[in-house]
């Protein structure tokens, strides 16, 4: 008896669905780790922070400050499929620390060294296929078996490079003419959520204290996801698909937290399988 050949199904992967901001926790560490540097970036456990004084896990659904890490790590960046943090590093293991408006040579990222306390040493370096030039107003967004790299910087050095956290694999994707509207943090840098569909790789990230927004990399079309409460000077935001929960960070006082200093949040959040 022979059985009929069946078509292999087509590959899926995760996408935003929607951002809530009802139900959120939200948790003010300006005394565990400093003021705001930025930087995101969720993993199993919850969601590392990078403060001025060094980086902080932010563990599970109350965001409880756990074992902050004796430095700041600027470069963080997650595969949300995994929930596995990297920070970017040059090829002489050099951290990602933010390049300057005025720097004359951006920083190389050669590989996404995992980041995890504690450190799990079967957790490979992803080793990109190329080097990936960023320059002020690097942008790091998390996304599912991809994470992308904004290059920043002016002119023709702006570009989008889509990495294969699997192979490390580099798709560069050219900037439109017209930087996209964004808060920056203090380092320099911004981060957001990455996707990668059939229609190409978008990126999720607030336009403003007030608007989520999702911009497609191939036609540089712009929608608003969602409308959220005032978060004041929020430049970062991520999520988990694992904890159906989307994070932000804020430096002083938002509709979350009218006396905040320090404050990461954590709200619901939906997400939906697609094809690719």
């Amino acid at each position: 008896m022979t059985g009929a050949c069946r078509a292999a199904p087509p590959p899926t992967t995760t996408v935003v669905a929607s951002l809530q901001s009802a139900g959120c926790a939200v948790v003010d560490h300006a005394a565990h780790n400093g003021r705001e540097r930025g930087g995101l970036a969720p993993t199993t456990s919850g969601v590392y922070h990078n403060g001025s004084a060094r980086t902080a896990l932010l563990a599970g659904p109350t965001l409880t400050p756990v074992g902050p890490l004796p430095v700041s790590h600027d470069g963080l960046v997650s595969d949300l499929t995994s929930g596995t943090a990297y920070t970017a590093r040059d090829a002489g293991g050099a951290e990602f620390a933010g390049v300057a408006p005025d720097a004359t040579a951006p920083f190389m990222v050669t590989q996404l060294v995992p980041f995890q306390v504690p450190f799990t040493a079967t957790i490979p370096t992803v080793r990109l296929s190329r080097a990936v030039a960023l320059y002020h107003d690097a942008g790091f967004f998390a996304g599912w078996r991809y994470v992308i790299l904004y290059s920043g910087g002016v002119g023709s050095a702006r570009a989008w490079h889509v990495v294969s956290a699997a192979t490390g694999a580099v798709e560069t994707v050219p900037a439109a003419e017209a930087p996209l509207p964004h808060p920056t943090c203090p380092n320099g840098a911004w981060w957001g959520i990455a996707e990668r569909t059939a229609d190409g790789p978008r990126v999720v990230y607030l336009r403003d204290g007030r608007s989520v927004v999702r911009t497609s990399l191939a036609d540089h079309r712009t929608e608003v996801l969602a409308t959220v409460p005032d978060l004041g000077a929020a430049c970062a935001i991520t999520a988990s698909s694992r904890a159906g929960r989307w994070y932000f960070h804020h430096t002083g006082p938002s509709s979350f937290a009218p006396m905040g200093e320090e404050v990461t949040g954590a709200c619901p959040a939906t997400f939906a399988t697609v094809s690719l």
